[in-house]
């Protein structure tokens, strides 16, 4: 018996479901004029507040800004600059979709200086600390105008359903059924890999950092690192045994890098040189760009003695000596007060005569 044979087509569900999403995005500027200065290093009238803004598309959520200081009154204190979400129907606080803020200071020349970005996953509440800067790299920049005030930009980019379309299968409805019919469904992803972080279920490798052990996925790890999959595609012994051992990473900051590569997030204040290097042992391009980042533009008397100690020529974070040795050279008295240049002036004075002798301070 003849079977007959026509062009094939792919095999579709009875029926579908097509969800639309639309990224908005909205930004505002807080110009702040007149500050109140106190002392060598200034000191803000906490806490300062910025009028409400918000997008026409959700004209019920209102946003605003505070800026606040964090810190001792001197040269060793941040600046945080912290995001509101209320809605202004009931003035509760507003539980995000996924939330993309951008953020950073104008110089005058309107040039953005100490950008940050940030990706806040579904269900983050506020208030969020969305920009952190040491007051004395603020203070050298050239954002603050005549009046000694400067503006805060900010740009919001949200997620906004805008429907749903839902039916059956046809031969019409076929050259219509959408390419990517889930493009919002990456945030629950993200949600549930940072779930999968704290809980660590159904693990299948253990890698032991300097005498501390930390259970993970190998399918996370490889998807994310060449490095890693490299180790645990081939008949390595690290896959055989089910256990990595990383003798050369502090297992404090090896708990940063495994944040990373489940949730592609970091603590501002945890990214340093030596999770630079981290990052740079195990090919994470991305995490290596953010380290580089915030050492740069929120260098400080603790970061800064750390890049200055840096002793191996090929650390990957040499590159960023000069900007340390640049905040050491005029702000001196600050980096010679942290608890690490007194602990070095213990283990290794000889250091510390040449680092004065090569690097005289302004």
């Amino acid at each position: 018996m003849a079977i007959p044979v026509g062009p094939l087509r792919p095999l579709l569900a009875d029926s579908w479901c097509d969800t639309r999403c639309e990224l908005v995005s909205f930004s505002f500027e807080w110009t702040i004029h007149g500050l109140v200065l106190e002392g060598p290093w200034g000191k803000w009238i906490p806490p300062l507040k910025s009028s409400e803004f918000g997008s026409e598309e959700n004209p019920r959520n209102k946003w605003h800004l505070t800026l606040c200081e964090d810190g001792p009154n001197d040269a060793s204190a941040d600046f945080k600059v912290i995001l509101h979400l209320f809605n202004s129907i009931n003035n509760n606080c507003v539980k995000l979709a996924e939330v993309r803020v951008k953020i950073a200071i104008l110089n005058r020349k309107r040039e953005k200086m100490f950008p940050q970005t940030h990706r806040l996953l579904l269900g983050t509440t506020t208030p969020v600390t969305v920009l952190q800067i040491n007051k004395k790299s603020l203070v050298a920049s050239d954002c603050f105008q005549l009046d000694g005030g400067f503006t805060i930009h900010c740009e919001i980019g949200n997620w906004v359903l805008k429907g749903i379309k839902s039916g059956k299968s046809t031969d019409q409805l076929t050259r219509d059924v959408p390419i990517n019919p889930f493009s919002c469904s990456d945030q629950l992803l993200r949600n549930q890999l940072e779930e999968l972080f704290h809980n660590r279920a159904l693990t299948d490798v253990t890698l032991d950092v300097g005498g501390r052990s930390f259970e993970a996925h190998k399918a996370v790890l490889a998807s994310r690192s060449k490095v890693f999959a490299a180790m645990f595609v081939h008949e390595t012994a690290e896959k055989l045994s089910n256990h990595v051992d990383i003798p050369d990473v502090h297992p404090d900051v090896f708990q940063e890098v495994l944040r990373f590569i489940y949730t592609g997030r970091v603590p501002l204040e945890k990214l340093t040189a030596a999770l630079l290097a981290a990052a740079d042992k195990y090919l994470l391009e991305q995490l290596k760009l953010e380290c580089e980042t915030q050492l740069i533009h929120r260098m400080s008397a603790e970061n800064c003695l750390e890049l200055l100690a840096l002793a191996d020529p090929h650390h990957p974070a040499q590159h960023l000596k000069k900007f340390a040795v640049d905040f050491y050279r005029r702000f001196p008295c600050e980096v010679m007060a942290t608890d690490g240049w007194k602990l070095a002036k213990e283990e290794n004075a000889g250091w510390l005569k040449e680092l004065e002798h090569r690097h005289p301070a302004h």
